[in-house]
Formats: C-alpha cells, sequence, structure tokens
C-alpha cells in the first residue's frame, strides 16, 4: 500500500499536531501543579496544612492529608537533615496528637492506727491541684472517697522520616536499602512497636524500557518509509 506525498505530509502533520496540544496540556498542567504546591509548601512552613478528619465504623479517628512535593536539596530539606540520623531523607511527616482521659477518682486506702502518738499531716477535702507541662497537664480535687482528676492531657509529638542511612562514598560501599526513622519528642513516653512497609507496583509490559524502543524503533522506521518513498 503506497502513499502519496500529500498524505505523508497530512499524516505527519496530524501526528505532529497531536504532540503539541498534549505538550501545550502537559506544559499548563505542570504549571498549575507548581503553582498549587508552591502555595500547600508556604502553609506547611506556616503550619496552616490542612487535614482532614473522620470517623471510621469502628470508632477509629482517621487523618488524611495531601502530600507537599518539595524540591532536593533544598534548604527545609537539609534543616531536616540535620536533627535526623538519616544522611539522606526523601521523605518526611510530622504528627501531633492529644490524649485526653475522662475524669476518674483514685480511691484513697483505708489505715488503721493505733498510736496514738502519731501525728497526721492531711490535705482538707475539697483542695484543688493542677500540673501544666510542655507535655502534659493534670488537674483535680481532694474528695472525700480519693483523688479526682478532673483533667488529664497528654501531649505526644512525632517525626517520621524515611530515607537512606548511607551517601557519597559509603552508599557504594554499604547495603543502602531505604529506612523509616521515627522520632519521639516527648521525654515522657516511648515507642512499644512500630511497623512499616511499601508496596512497589510492578509495571506493566507497556510501561517497560524494551517496549519503548521497540516502539520507538517501529515508528523510526515507519517515518523512514513514508519520507524516502
Amino acid at each position: 500500500m503506497r502513499f502519496s506525498g500529500k498524505y505523508t505530509f497530512m499524516l505527519i502533520s496530524v501526528v505532529l499536531l497531536v504532540l503539541l496540544i498534549f505538550s501545550i496540556r502537559d506544559s499548563v498542567l505542570n504549571k498549575s501543579i507548581a503553582q498549587e504546591n508552591e502555595k500547600s509548601l508556604n502553609d506547611y512552613k506556616e503550619g496552616n496544612q490542612r487535614l482532614e478528619k473522620k470517623i471510621n465504623s469502628l470508632g477509629q479517628e482517621i487523618n488524611s492529608q495531601k502530600v507537599i512535593l518539595g524540591n532536593s536539596n533544598s534548604l527545609l530539606q537539609k534543616e531536616i537533615e540535620e536533627n535526623s540520623e538519616l544522611k539522606k531523607v526523601i521523605s518526611h511527616y510530622q504528627v501531633t496528637s492529644k490524649t485526653n482521659i475522662s475524669p476518674f477518682i483514685v480511691k484513697y486506702d483505708t489505715i488503721e492506727i493505733n498510736n496514738t502518738d502519731t501525728i497526721l499531716q492531711y490535705v482538707p477535702v475539697g483542695s484543688k491541684f493542677h500540673k501544666n507541662d510542655k507535655w502534659y497537664s493534670v488537674a483535680g480535687v481532694v474528695g472525700i472517697e480519693g483523688i479526682e482528676f478532673k483533667k488529664f492531657e497528654v501531649i505526644n509529638k512525632y517525626d517520621f522520616n524515611t530515607g537512606y542511612k548511607y551517601k557519597g562514598l559509603q552508599s557504594l560501599i554499604r547495603k543502602n536499602e531505604i529506612t523509616v526513622e521515627l522520632i519521639n519528642k516527648n521525654p515522657y513516653t516511648s515507642t512499644l512497636d512500630m511497623k512499616s512497609i511499601t508496596f512497589k507496583e510492578k509495571k506493566k509490559w507497556y510501561q517497560t524500557r524494551g517496549c519503548a524502543i521497540i516502539v520507538g524503533a517501529i515508528g523510526g522506521i515507519v517515518t523512514y518509509k513514508f519520507l524516502t518513498k
């Protein structure tokens, strides 16, 4: 089947037009994404990132947030790496949570005193107490039956970093696997357990480099045939 020069020119023009349309579309889309990401990055620096909350069927609170794409080797990345044991941080998450415990009473133990010479010191019923710290807050009152805690709050702050332990020449000598790092900033709490897993999606056959090479070669041969006829 032969194509005249006119049809060959039209075919190539259509292909170039389609490529141009997709190129313009990608350019506009990338610009829009970059502008939106820049605004989100400013929100991150100012601590105003949007956090979406909902309760699932088990009554558990679920929090979700859009991931911001930062520039590699940026000043922000270097600041995060200064407080990390990882040499190369590729993602960073910070979580601040507050634990509120409902009011409760710690009842007194009954103590029998047979020695009448014993001097007793006591706190009058109704006496209030409170203690505020950066990481916890406690308040209550002395009751007849026991100590009543009316407020018991604990603040937790965690930094999650994923990255590599080594970089430069060390990364060539040592096994450099992706590592998850959890920094617990509350000195009164400790991490009991931690689990981490990443699911790698297998590429489809048409997404492989070999397929791209074959398609490119076929396209080149077909174009050459059209142009040399």
